[in-house]
């Protein structure tokens, strides 16, 4: 049967003959690909910083720190979180390098999560024939479902856009086409192009707020076009417009670990400021100081002029500006045993994952900002136990549960997704006993 394939293919001139000296073999085809960025050396960290040189002996390239720290902490599972469910995708390196200058919080699941530093310039409105410039919009909230009639407000049933500036129409319904357009440049020019739409049944509910009708039959045709990424100005709708200071961050940005929203997803501020959201990993061990050192070093020393980087380099221990005092960047607190610097944190990196987002496990929120308060109830477990009783560790129910006592109610806490119960370090531990005995106070 191959042989007849052949023979009609040579019939047809789609295929040179193999006896026709003018083949040779050779194509034509010259793929434009992105240059190597060659090889790099750096001379060797000499101090004698243990953590220093524990990073430099297992994470000496950015392959190293990839497979240590973001793999491990982040992209280990296949389907789960950063790898290939939850932006950004970082399941390998060539994934992990990608995220450099990238936006972060991309298609985030809840607005209140957003940072106003993510934020980018929101894409504008305006209806057909329209005698006034595009609005940019501030952000959407559908709530879907059928709007039962009479003049609408926030909380009906619809999809709500909300506007940065006054639109200059009459309040009232109509139906009209809602053109959607991106700031774009097109030659030098920046011009607004109409990338979609919506036709149906709108009101001006107010000057600043849009709401259309949507009958059930179109819901899929509305998530369809939401699905098309419309940026929001206001993602985080706190009234402020991250883009309008000109220091919107990306995930990774190139010589500022200080200013890379992944890493301060880690840490849980940046410069200070307190990043919105759970901090992570979720259900994983939080970084060591070794693996947070090799992560903020390799992103030091990435190139800022745009030019390519390679995870196969060397990662500059010597030069890093973080090697001096890598204390600095432990992700469970420092000194003195206090809830704000040690135990809040340890709880949030260790027990955030369960115990936080919309449905914490047994009620109980460790990523809130007062999770402190939830610490001072009654366990539901055991009712006769607080969760934190003052100076006595063994009469705290937290306390047992991190021991894994037998006195408990099921298994110890923090719960591995892969092997159960996983201990917190001693240093952790003898953090939150400390803090106990010391009264538990909330300072």
């Amino acid at each position: 049967m191959k042989y007849l394939i052949l023979l009609i293919l040579l019939a047809a001139g789609c295929v040179t003959k193999l006896n026709d000296d003018s083949y040779t073999g050779e194509g034509t085809f010259d793929p434009d690909r992105p240059e190597d960025p060659g090889d790099r050396t750096v001379a060797p960290y000499t101090g004698g910083n243990a953590d220093v040189l524990d990073a430099q002996a297992r994470m000496y390239t950015g392959h190293d720190m990839h497979d240590k720290v973001i793999r491990r902490a982040c992209s280990g599972i296949n389907g789960v979180c950063h790898n290939q469910q939850e932006y950004p995708d970082m399941r390998t390196a060539a994934t992990f390098l990608e995220t450099i200058s990238q936006p972060c919080n991309l298609n985030a699941k809840y607005f209140s999560t957003v940072y106003n530093r993510c934020e980018v310039p929101g894409d504008t409105v305006a209806f057909n024939n329209a005698e006034y410039a595009p609005i940019e919009i501030a952000y959407i909230d559908w709530r879907k479902g059928e709007h039962t009639g009479g003049t609408p407000n926030d909380s009906s049933l619809g999809l709500h856009v909300y506007l940065r500036d006054p639109i200059p129409l009459e309040l009232g319904n109509r139906y009209r086409t809602l053109n959607i357009s991106r700031r774009l440049n097109q030659g030098g020019t920046i011009e607004e192009v109409v990338f979609t739409q919506h036709r149906g049944n709108w009101w001006v509910v107010s000057p600043t707020h849009l709401m259309a009708e949507v009958p059930t039959n179109e819901a899929q045709q509305v998530e369809s076009w939401l699905g098309v990424g419309i940026r929001q100005g206001d993602a985080n709708r706190d009234g402020t417009f991250g883009a309008d200071n000109g220091n919107v961050i990306g995930l990774i940005e190139p010589g500022k670990p200080d200013e890379s929203y992944l890493i301060s997803r880690l840490t849980g501020h940046m410069q200070g400021d307190p990043i919105p959201g759970t901090r992570m990993p979720l259900a994983n061990i939080p970084p060591t100081v070794p693996e947070m050192l090799a992560l903020v070093c390799f992103v030091e020393g990435l190139p800022t002029d745009g030019s390519p980087a390679s995870m196969s380099w060397p990662i500059d221990y010597r030069n890093c500006s973080y090697s001096a005092n890598p204390d600095l960047l432990t992700l469970t607190g420092t000194g003195t045993a206090t809830w704000a610097t040690s135990v809040r944190p340890i709880l949030q990196a260790n027990c955030g994952g369960c115990h936080g987002g919309a449905n914490p496990l047994a009620g109980l929120d460790l990523a809130k900002a007062d999770s402190y308060s939830e610490l001072m109830k009654q366990s539901l477990q055991q009712p006769n136990l607080k969760l934190v009783e003052p100076n006595d560790p063994q009469s705290s129910y937290l306390w047992l549960k991190l021991q894994n006592a037998a006195s408990i109610t099921g298994g110890g806490m923090p719960q591995d997704p892969q092997t159960g119960y996983r201990p917190l370090d001693s240093s952790e531990l003898s953090a939150i006993e400390t803090w106990i005995n010391n009264g538990a106070l909330e300072n």
